[in-house]
């Protein structure tokens, strides 16, 4: 008898907060009502960020509902939820906005959901003699970690994210692991398991760490030019 594996697709919604009363009705259709909708469909995540929140950079944010509120709604249909702060114009006194912080200290205490979160940066290619060879291994390697970070068939296949460049919450060692027995890198892994569960991953345009490379070195960072 040859047996089928079901894939399944998993939808990141946005409005976390303005679309707050919409998916009260939504969500309890959508646990309750299974047989309205395929059985591939899976809610991977809901994102956003309230008004008002220095950290959300021009992100249009709204509703009249608490965060707590929010939380709760979640909590109970198991969905995760991803607090969308992209404001790339941040200095080093808005990493202490309080508001932004006491979100950040409730959603991640938030329930039995967590939502895995990767930070990673660029990387600066040298040679053995820790001499310079790129001043960005994306950029040498010919990849867009905005593009490829955002999409989960993208990241499977050009992986940007570089273990020794990079720190995860518990949430994501936890949907990581153990590694799969066919996985052939391990932060290609993490990365993989992270996003499929419904989690985000942030890239550091600027290069932390020096990758180095030892003359033909078959992995690693590889130039690329069209």
């Amino acid at each position: 008898m040859v047996e089928y594996k079901t894939e399944k697709a998993f939808f990141h919604l946005p409005g976390l907060f303005e679309f707050f009363r919409l998916y009260s009705l939504f969500l309890p259709l959508f646990s309750e009502h299974r047989e309205y909708f395929y059985d591939w469909c899976e809610i991977g995540s809901i994102y956003g960020a309230p008004a008002n929140c220095v950290w959300g950079g021009g992100r249009i944010g709204g509703g009249d509902c608490t965060p707590r509120e929010v939380l709760r709604l979640l909590r109970e249909h198991g969905v995760s939820a991803r607090l969308t702060f992209s404001n790339s114009l941040l200095e080093k006194e808005h990493l202490a906005d309080e508001k932004c912080n006491a979100l950040c200290r409730l959603f991640e205490c938030g329930g039995k959901t967590r939502n895995g979160v990767i930070v990673h940066s660029d990387l600066l290619v040298v040679d053995a003699q820790l001499q310079p060879i790129a001043d960005s291994f994306w950029r040498y390697s010919y990849l867009h970690p905005d593009l490829i970070d955002k999409h989960l068939r993208f990241l499977a296949i050009a992986n940007t994210v570089t273990g020794c460049a990079m720190v995860m919450n518990r949430a994501s060692r936890t949907v990581s692991l153990p590694f799969p027995s066919d996985a052939f890198m391990h932060d290609a892994s993490i990365a993989v398991a992270t996003k499929q569960a419904g989690g985000t991953i942030v890239p550091l345009h600027e290069a932390l760490v020096r990758y180095r490379q030892h003359g033909h070195n078959t992995i690693g960072a590889v130039e690329y030019s069209f």
